[in-house]
């Protein structure tokens, strides 16, 4: 037996399996007076059990012990398992271990049962298949497990596009996104990016002119990813290096993504902000992540319209959770929209998914942080004679925000060239870029699953994007 890819043979021996032929079935239906009979609804197939009796065989009565504790820490779990029984090697469970646990002990052998509870009462192919649309724009999947499966797509856009859709043409079910646009109709760009910086190089970026709290000092350096501190300086307070880049045009409503890592350890501090400044070098705002708790673990957030002296922070926190954002990876966002500020942060997984997330939006009602973006200034520091946290800024983008003027003959591009969009039919998610974006999803989208037998699929528009479908067998 494997559990969440551990094979268990090693040490145990499984006498026998007990399971269900199908999982147990709810009926679902509702009795009319003076009718014989009742109306039926629909059939829901509930949890499933199985029970795994199994033997476990030690040298010695403490090799057996050991052997037995080994197992526990594997099947014990806070949350869902995949598990893997030795006559079906290609079908997976997902369950979690329920009820006792007893062994009957004799010497150097012990027996006892576990029983798995599948809250999810199908069976899963080990393996995932995958298939491309062809160039016009259709797919024909066959489905041969016994009951549907729900489908994910991965969609690479080549060009920008105001909807897109896919057609489950089986089912007449369809998942859109965004609107189609009519030819009395413009298409216009919510968000047009101006400035794009890999930090592969600070070549372009000058000297910071002032940060919060303590001094410019210390020097940037590139390593062709990212940009890193190779000299924080030195200073009583935070002292670190600071370079700020101007950008093509003055922008009223805009957007400021950026990647940074930051990975804090007790005895460590550090922070990395991001300051908006406006033509005359003043800060309009500021987003920054730090630690500067030398004695714990505690990566906080906070972000500020306007200036430290009048401003005002519509974000200081350390999570729901503190601890959530310590070994930060991931992004930080400021926007101003009209007198709407906005902010966001992130964690981003290896797969690129966000999480860990958290929004903040702050109106400013008297209109006091107004004025208008015209550059861009990065800053990394540590404080006083602390260890420096392991911090680096790996990414920048900032958007020019633009509102429709109509919204009748205006209709917003979703997506860009080079965006990618994740669709997960059977959790129900549309991801732009690795950021849940659930409002460009129509409200007549039913993320449709496949079902048993063959099924035609099709994407509109055709030619705009390469579109990759992925899906799972799956047994009753």
């Amino acid at each position: 037996m494997i559990v969440n890819g551990v094979d268990l043979s090693e040490y145990m021996r499984i006498k026998r399996i007990n399971r269900q032929l199908a999982p147990s079935v709810e009926n679902m239906v509702f009795d009319v007076p003076g009718m014989h009979g009742a109306h039926h609804i629909r059939n829901i197939r509930k949890a499933r059990r199985i029970e795994v009796e199994f033997t476990v065989i030690g040298n010695s009565v403490s090799d057996r012990i050991e052997k037995a504790h080994i197992i526990a820490g594997y099947v014990t779990s806070e949350q869902d398992m995949t598990i893997i029984l030795p006559d079906e090697p290609e079908k997976v469970y997902i369950g979690s271990l329920s009820g006792e646990t007893n062994l009957d002990e004799i010497l150097h052998t012990a027996q006892g049962t576990l029983t798995f509870f599948c809250s999810d009462p199908h069976i899963l192919d080990d393996t995932e298949q995958t298939a491309q649309f062809n160039a016009n724009g259709q797919l024909t999947v066959l489905n041969d497990g016994t009951a549907e499966t729900y489908p994910s797509f991965s969609i690479a856009f080549n060009q920008p596009t105001t909807f897109f859709e896919i057609v489950n043409l089986t089912t007449e079910k369809r998942v859109r996104l965004g609107f189609p646009i009519e030819v009395e109709q413009t298409p216009i760009d919510p968000q047009e990016l101006i400035l794009h910086d890999t930090m592969a190089s600070t070549s372009g970026w000058q000297s910071g002119v002032q940060v919060d709290g303590g001094t410019i000092s210390g020097q940037f350096e590139s390593d062709g990813e990212k940009f890193y501190v190779s000299d924080f300086g030195t200073g009583s307070s935070w002292h670190g290096p600071a370079l700020k880049k101007s950008l093509s045009e003055e922008v009223q409503d805009f957007r400021i993504d950026t990647k940074i890592t930051l990975n804090n350890s007790v005895g460590e501090v550090g922070r990395v902000e991001v300051y908006l400044l406006d033509v005359n070098d003043n800060i309009i705002g500021k987003i920054a992540l730090k630690d500067s708790r030398s004695n714990s673990q505690l990566n906080s957030v906070e972000a500020r319209a306007g200036a430290l002296s009048g401003g005002f922070y519509f974000i200081s926190e350390a999570g729901d959770n503190p601890g959530v954002w310590n070994d930060f990876d991931g992004m930080l966002r400021i926007e101003r929209q009209g007198n709407r500020w906005g902010a966001y942060i992130a964690k981003i997984s290896p797969e690129g998914v966000h999480y860990a997330r958290r929004t903040r939006f702050y109106t400013d009602v008297a209109q006091q942080f107004m004025n208008k973006l015209a550059s861009v200034q990065v800053h990394i520091a540590t404080s006083s004679d602390y260890q420096p946290c392991d911090m680096s800024i790996n990414e920048m983008r900032v958007y020019k925000l633009n509102q429709p003027q109509d919204q009748q003959q205006e209709i917003p591009y979703i997506v860009h060239a080079n965006d990618v969009v994740d669709i997960d039919n059977g959790l129900n998610r549309v991801l732009r870029n690795g950021e849940p974006l659930p409002q460009i999803v129509d409200v007549s989208t039913d993320f449709f699953p496949l079902e048993k037998g063959s099924n035609v699929l099709e994407v509109f528009p055709k030619d705009i994007a390469t579109v990759t479908a992925k899906w799972r067998r799956r047994w009753v």
